[in-house]
Order: C-alpha cells, then structure tokens, then sequence
C-alpha cells in the first residue's frame, strides 16, 4: 500500500492565489503529487469526465473541492465525479467559507466525504488531509481483505461441489456411483408419491465377469465395463432416465414414471445392446460377454421407502443369476 505523501491529489478552486497556497502548505507536508484545476471543466478533463477519455485520465486518491465556482459550482462537480463508478470510493473533500454551511450539507447529499473552513491553516489541512487517505486506505485494505474472503469462499464452495460430485462419480466409467443412486432414487420416490407415478428398477449384473478377468486380463475388463456404461447411456431414450454403476460388475439403470411391462421392455432393449457389443468370452453363451438383469417397479405409497424398490430389483436379479447367463427376471413385489 503506498504511502499518504504518495496519494494523488486534485485541487479545484477558481482563485489561482488559493491554489498556490493549497499546493505549498501540502507539499510541506510531504505532499507532492499535487494537480491543479481552475475551474470544474479543467477538473473533468483531468478525470476523464464528460467526453474526456477515461484511459487518458488520471488516477486520483483524493479530491478538494471549492464550493463556490462560477458556471458549475462545487456541488455539481461532486455529484458529477461521484456518479462516475470510477470515483465511487475517492473521497470528495468541500472548501468553503464558515458560513455557507447550507451549501456543505447540499454536498454531502450528492457524496461529498468531509468540508474544510476557509481560512485555512497548515496544521488543518494537513491534519485533515491525512486522516481521510488513512480512513480511504483503510476501508480500501478492509475491502480486499473481504473480496479475498468471498473469493476463498467461492474457491471452498467449488471445491467442495467438486467433491461431492466426485463422491457420486464412478472414476472408471464416468457414470454416477451407488450414492448417486440412492440420491436420484429418494427423489423420485417423493415425486412418485405426489403425482401417484411408477417408479422403476433394473439390476444388471454381467456373468461370470471374474472369470472373464482371468481369461482375457484386468485391463480388457476394465474396457468391458467402460463398452457397457456407454452403450447403455446410448440406449436410453428419455431424459429421466439414468444409468449408474451400482458397484464391481454390476450396473443398475433408475426409470422414472415407468411400470414393469415398460421396464421389462428396456430391459430386453439393453440386452440386445450388450449382444451388439460382441465382447468375446469363450465361457459365455454363444462366445461373448452376457448379463443378467433383474426389473421391479412399484407405485409409491406413505408407508413404504424407495429400499423396497431396491429389494425388489435385487431379488429379481439373484432368480435372474440362478436361472443362468444372459436372463431377465421380474420382480413378483409391486
């Protein structure tokens, strides 16, 4: 932060004898920044004011203003400076006489910052010049601090939605993860209720995947499981909809507003998907890659939780399983 003696200062005053008294008793202060002005126009021209170009402006950390001015007064000037964005936090000090005290409030009402009484003495304006930068470059420290604080607090937010978010992602497939589930699903089950909506399930779990690990290497499973999440979220018609992977080998698709005949049907969509994939596994049916699935869906009631629906899909999907590779099975609960 610079120092007091380094501010920029502007004086505006018509008598040119008061302009120099001004400048002498300031620079004894160790004010030598100094800029003159004779008039309210010179004072717009300097500040980039009224068809002025502001890039060809100067900076400025404080302003002293005359009040009484011919063709515009020091009042106008005030509000004039003050409505400019740039000058919003550069304090406007008014000079006046003692007893034109009905003009410093009318200053005051368009921003002016404080009033100096002419005659003025060096200790005065000293004194006050230097208290008013050291309020302005204390307000303006505390400013900052409070927009580094608001900006660590947007980081922290970010941050924390970002972990969030991954907390819901699966990193392997970019699909959501079991938490992410469980989240959409309670909220579908609420809005279920009130609009007396199906909501539907699909457990899919593919065959004998540890096998298939075995046989053709971790990292040809990982790219099974990848094949799959795509193709699955490729499938998927409605915006509603959502494909996760549930955990392991095991996927799990949510259909909203979706009976069982409906999900059924999707469901024998999907497993045509995996056919087409043509993942090949020497052990599985037809010499590729299977799934099994298992489909619920439920209208909610008040007394039952969206687990139900979770049970559902997973008792399904184990008669499913004990059926043998590439089978679909309906849950009997709804």
């Amino acid at each position: 932060m610079k120092s007091f003696q380094a501010s920029s200062i502007l004086i505006v005053d018509d008598s040119r004898p008061f302009l120099m008294l001004m400048g002498k008793m300031l620079n004894a202060g160790g004010f030598h920044n100094l800029h003159f002005a004779i008039s309210a126009q010179e004072a717009f021209a300097l500040l980039g004011i009224d068809g002025a170009s502001p890039s060809e402006s100067m900076a400025v950390d404080l302003v002293l203003m005359d009040v009484m001015m011919p063709v515009i007064d020091g009042i106008e000037a005030c509000r004039r400076i003050k409505d400019e964005e740039r000058f919003t936090d550069v304090p406007v000090v008014m000079v006046t006489f003692k007893d034109d005290m009905d003009s410093v409030a009318d200053a005051f009402k368009v921003g002016a910052s404080d009033y100096i009484i002419k005659p003025l003495t060096q200790l005065e304006i000293l004194t006050r010049v230097q208290s008013i930068l050291y309020l302005k470059n204390e307000i303006r420290r505390r400013k900052s601090g409070e927009k580094e604080i608001l900006e660590l607090a947007a980081q922290l937010t970010t941050a924390k939605q970002s972990l969030q978010q991954l907390d819901k992602t699966d990193a392997l497939t970019g699909l959501g993860n079991r938490r992410h589930l469980d989240s959409l699903l309670a909220e579908e089950w609420r809005r279920g209720m009130r609009e007396a909506l199906p909501v539907a399930l699909i457990f899919i779990d593919i065959d004998d995947f540890k096998g298939y690990n075995m046989e053709q290497g971790y990292p040809s499973g990982d790219l099974g499981l990848k094949k799959m999440a795509a193709a699955f979220v490729a499938a998927l018609g409605r915006a509603g909809d959502v494909v996760v992977r549930y955990g392991g080998e095991e996927f799990a698709v949510l259909l909203p507003n979706t009976d069982l005949a409906g999900a059924m049907a999707i469901a024998e969509e999907l497993q045509g998907v995996v056919a087409d994939l043509d993942i090949r596994y020497a052990k599985g049916p037809d010499g590729w890659l299977s799934v099994g699935m298992g489909v619920a869906a439920i209208s909610p009631l008040p007394e039952t939780a969206y687990h139900t629906l979770l049970a559902a899909a997973d008792e399904a999907l184990t008669f499913a399983k004990e059926s043998g590779p590439g089978q679909i099975r309906a849950s009997e609960r709804g």
